[in-house]
């Protein structure tokens, strides 16, 4: 739909995202700096892998269900629900 917004509401959209990714930036920031002020560098570290793994899991899961879901329904005798 390129060309469907007029220049007001596309800037007003362009800005809100600016102003969207900014704020979440800083308080990202703040998060991080309180975090480091209670916690040493090293268990950040541990931290942060540890999320990541489990973000990275989930993106893995999701993305398993998702490329099951789009395939084809005849092959679905060949596994059952608990496939995935």
């Amino acid at each position: 739909m390129k060309g469907s917004y007029s220049f007001i509401t596309s800037s007003l959209i362009w800005g809100a995202k600016v102003y969207i990714t900014v704020f979440s930036l800083f308080s990202l920031l703040l998060v991080l700096l309180a975090a480091f002020s209670f916690f040493s560098w090293k268990t950040m570290i541990i931290t942060l892998l540890a999320l990541f793994m489990v973000l990275l899991l989930l993106h893995w899961k999701l993305s398993k269900k998702a490329f099951f879901d789009r395939e084809d329904k005849r092959y679905s005798q060949y596994w059952g629900k608990d496939f995935y």
